[in-house]
């Protein structure tokens, strides 16, 4: 079975995606549904944490349902967009008809988003907020602004099927962003205040 890579790189994955590419498993009735598991449980594994995260104990039942649905959206996103990326290094795996000119930057775009949700499991994850914190969410901020392009773009130059998707997508980039900025702004609040509290009474 004669196949070929989307970009050199990926021949260093050979051992690997070559051998998922010859069985079969990028069809998509096989690594959708196993990514989607996989996905699940990756958002099982830290389910409980995020439960009794501070800031969705605040909320009422259907608040913190809401949010912890998009918390298994990124879980879900973290590992199909892997899968996917590892899928489009090759190019008889792609879905175009015709060879196209933006191919060596699918493989790498869809492993960079996995890298960003597991970046954003991360920041969610973590009690103290600190420097890091700020690193974290530049890294998670910029994703979110090429992600916005790229709604728009589906948006006004698709059919109304790619439309629908690109308001989606906003709308699920839209809530992401807002979780982070405030997630940032509780730990400033928290921090303020201690700051405060040490400077005076150091002058006493």
């Amino acid at each position: 079975m004669e196949y070929h890579y989307t970009w050199e790189f990926a021949t260093y994955f050979e051992p690997v995606v070559g051998w998922l590419h010859r069985v079969g498993f990028f069809s998509f009735y096989i690594h959708l549904p196993v990514n989607s598991v996989l996905g699940t449980i990756l958002f099982l594994s830290v389910y409980p944490r995020l439960y009794r995260d501070p800031v969705l104990s605040q909320m009422n039942h259907r608040r913190r349902r809401w949010w912890l649905s998009i918390y298994y959206g990124v879980s879900w996103l973290t590992m199909t967009s892997f899968g996917v990326g590892l899928k489009t290094m090759i190019i008889e795996e792609l879905d175009y008809q015709e060879r196209q000119w933006f191919e060596p930057y699918i493989a790498p775009g869809h492993l960079y988003i996995s890298t960003v949700c597991i970046v954003y499991l991360v920041f969610l994850l973590k009690r103290k907020r600190g420097a890091i914190d700020w690193v974290l969410a530049g890294y998670i901020q910029v994703a979110l602004i090429v992600g916005y392009i790229i709604g728009v773009r589906r948006i006004v130059g698709e059919d109304i099927e790619g439309a629908l998707s690109g308001v989606f997508l906003n709308l699920f980039f839209i809530a992401c962003n807002y979780d982070v900025v405030r997630r940032l702004r509780s730990g400033v609040s928290v921090a303020l205040p201690t700051r405060a509290g040490v400077s005076s009474s150091e002058a006493v």
